[in-house]
């Protein structure tokens, strides 16, 4: 078991900066603060930076950090982030994974820890225009394909690549594709089958967007986030 010593002075976090992570650490902080009688000062940076920052980078500035489910190998790899299973009794871990919705406590247990705590969940979902739709049916991934043969450039997908492989995994699993079994990310025929049908659908949507610009329709998602503990802040 590795030791850990008591911070003394306020707790330093990074999140980023968006409603959906602001106003619910804020909430928590003010209610850490009433029971706990601990500061905790929250910097926010961007999604951008929440997404391809590299975690070494910046977890040593920090005690906790809102992550990414996929930064839980680079934890493992650095020594950046404090276990949690050493620091939370097993218990409340317990109670806390039961809790959670789906996969999400789950996605941060890796090599035999916990590195972080699933503070929210989504997934990938379809935004209609029903005013420019009327009453046609986009029920299948057969009906958005149709869909976008009928009307080039009015059926979106986000591309850029934690949105671009999100859409190809979420395929994947649609099609009931066998998923992270053993070494293998997914056998060769799922993978392709979802691969083309993504591309067929990017070819037939709109031109990419420049920089700052905001489709009208799209398809998109954004992977749990969680709250994890910096080791270089509260380990020795």
């Amino acid at each position: 078991m590795q030791r850990f010593r008591r911070v003394t002075g306020p707790l330093r976090a990074l999140g980023w900066d968006h409603p959906r992570c602001v106003a619910p650490m804020e909430a928590c902080t003010q209610a850490w603060v009433t029971h706990g009688d601990i500061e905790i000062v929250w910097e926010w940076r961007s999604l951008t930076a929440f997404g391809d920052q590299p975690l070494d980078e910046v977890a040593s500035a920090y005690d906790l950090l809102v992550i990414d489910h996929p930064f839980c190998g680079t934890a493992v790899a650095t020594g950046s982030l404090a276990p949690l299973d050493e620091l939370i009794a097993a218990d409340h871990l317990a109670k806390l994974a039961a809790d959670s919705i789906g996969p999400s406590y789950a996605s941060y247990s890796y090599a035999g820890h916990q590195w972080a705590l699933a503070i929210d969940a989504a997934c990938q979902v379809t935004a209609v225009r029903d005013d420019l739709l009327g009453d046609a049916p986009i029920d299948t991934w057969g009906a958005v394909v149709e869909l976008a043969h009928s009307r080039p450039g009015r059926v979106a997908l986000p591309l850029s690549p934690p949105h671009a492989i999100s859409s190809w995994l979420t395929v994947v699993a649609n099609a009931r594709g066998p998923l992270a079994n053993g070494a293998s990310l997914t056998d060769a025929e799922a993978g392709m089958r979802a691969f083309e049908l993504l591309h067929e659908l990017a070819s037939l949507g709109p031109p990419r967007p420049s920089r700052g610009s905001r489709p009208t329709r799209s398809r998109s998602s954004r992977m749990p986030t969680s709250w994890s503990a910096s080791r270089s802040r509260t380990g020795t």
